[in-house]
């Protein structure tokens, strides 16, 4: 049985795919980081995952005892990741821009939406939408 041996074409193409992949992987890592970091300013919080709906809602009581709230949603046609979806929306609750994690999405980008209120721990929220 002959052997088949991959042209150089396919080979260079292969070498693309993985420089790809690790970039992706060096990247996706570099954003846990920068979630780790935003996660610090605060004394407690919550995240609400909905990966069928490609949803992630944030709330938090920061270290001055502010309540910050966001949301991001994936835009459909675009593949959720949970890194993704819970920077973004840490990020939208305390004001900060999100284009450097947008650049990430794989496919069309999110569709953001910000949902952010202060409240005083003396005060009750009923509502937060």
């Amino acid at each position: 049985m002959s052997k088949t041996y991959p042209t150089k074409e396919s080979y260079e193409s292969a070498l693309r795919t993985v420089k790809e992949y690790e970039e992706r992987q060096s990247n996706l890592k570099r954003l846990a980081n920068d979630l780790s970091f935003h996660l610090q300013k605060f004394d407690n919080f919550k995240f609400k995952v909905n990966k069928k709906e490609g949803k992630v809602l944030f709330t938090g009581v920061l270290k001055n005892g502010e309540i910050k709230i966001g949301e991001s949603v994936c835009s459909s046609g675009d593949k959720f990741l949970d890194v993704v979806g819970k920077l973004i929306s840490i990020k939208k609750s305390i004001g900060i821009s999100v284009d450097d994690v947008v650049e990430h999405v794989e496919s069309r980008g999110f569709v953001l939406f910000h949902s952010s209120i202060n409240v005083t721990p003396s005060r009750t929220i009923t509502s937060a939408w």
